[in-house]
């Protein structure tokens, strides 16, 4: 079977199912599925204790931050 496109300075003729085929599948099953830092984490303080105290203070926080009821807030460059 002749290979389409092939010169004569090309090399051997490798079919694309054939031993091409199978190197590209080898070295790509060879080489670590990248994962992104978030999933690699994803569930790492599940049910800790510590996790838990720090969402809460840290949840205390930000509520003790927010203005009083029916406090005004002036925005600060006045164009409120």
């Amino acid at each position: 079977m002749a290979c389409a496109r092939q010169t004569k300075t090309d090399g051997p003729c490798l079919v694309w199912g054939g031993p091409l085929r199978r190197r590209m599948l080898k070295q790509q099953l060879a080489q670590p599925a990248i994962v992104p830092w978030w999933q690699q984490i994803n569930g790492v303080f599940a049910a800790t204790p510590a996790f838990d105290e720090a969402i809460h203070l840290g949840r205390q926080y930000r509520e003790a931050q927010r203005p009083p009821e029916g406090f005004a807030v002036i925005n600060a460059s006045g164009s409120n």
